[in-house]
């Protein structure tokens, strides 16, 4: 992939269905931010890096493809930053080298009512969820703290799962309205991938859950024919699926008669 630095002069040679990510890295002078895009089939995977100028500036060149979801870090930072740039869109992100997604503001040119950008939906699920994780952080931290310690430990440990879940169920509700709302893009693939901590957002191994993704997958079956991650998804939906009917009848099989017959 071509690497082009915030330059105005390079800003003429923009084609159209080229995407682009201009980036403001607030104490990133000189500092490296790697892209990387993230396969169906070979998971995530490192496509090319910059080098932020004097002004903790840079900027990324996608290709005309819009059924490939990305991702940005800077040098040993955990907290990557999805994206999901559309053809022709230029992106506009500031943030913190240190503290990318929790302080990072995004900007489309192609954001309308009528058409939001993925990376714009893309970025406030995942300050919802990061927002998630430091209440758990808390709530774990509460139940392992020296006063509980000496307490009823059976029913604070209650208290405890309770918030936890309270918490887990608005993240749910929020990611099953995004889901719902964008199945002619990618960002339904990000969040059933995604888990907050150690606990998955949607379980297909729930038939409610199962019942949800499925239904999206095959929406965005009809908008994006063909894409790998769709396929992927759908073909392991359907694999779980069979492996619940063959659980089922092994155990119907198992309740009948010795040699009996159907």
């Amino acid at each position: 992939m071509t690497l082009c630095l915030c330059a105005a002069s390079l800003w003429g040679c923009q084609r159209k269905g080229i995407s682009f990510v201009e980036m403001e890295m607030k104490g990133g002078q000189g500092r490296t931010v790697c892209l990387y895009e993230i396969s169906a089939t070979q998971g995530s995977f490192f496509i090319d890096s910059l080098r932020l100028d004097a002004d903790s500036r840079g900027r990324f060149r996608f290709p005309d493809d819009s059924a490939k979801l990305y991702a940005l870090s800077g040098q040993g930072n955990a907290h990557i930053l999805f994206l999901i740039p559309l053809p022709g869109e230029k992106l506009h992100l500031q943030a913190a080298y240190d503290s990318m997604i929790a302080t990072a503001q995004l900007q489309s040119q192609l954001n309308t009512i009528e058409r939001p950008s993925p990376s714009l939906i893309l970025l406030a699920y995942q300050k919802k969820s990061e927002n998630c994780l430091k209440e758990l952080g808390k709530t774990e931290k509460r139940w392992t703290g020296n006063y509980y310690r000496v307490s009823n430990r059976d029913s604070l440990y209650q208290v405890c799962v309770k918030q936890s879940d309270s918490i887990l169920l608005w993240l749910k509700q929020e990611a099953k309205k995004a889901c719902q709302n964008n199945t002619g893009n990618l960002v339904p693939i990000f969040i059933f991938n995604k888990m907050c901590g150690t606990h998955p957002v949607f379980d297909p191994l729930q038939e409610e859950d199962w019942n949800f993704m499925y239904s999206c997958i095959s929406e965005m079956q009809k908008s994006m024919p063909g894409n790998p991650h769709v396929q992927r998804m759908l073909f392991n939906l359907k694999r779980i699926e069979s492996a619940r009917r063959n659980e089922a009848l092994q155990k119907e099989m198992a309740k009948r008669p010795h040699g009996s017959q159907s």
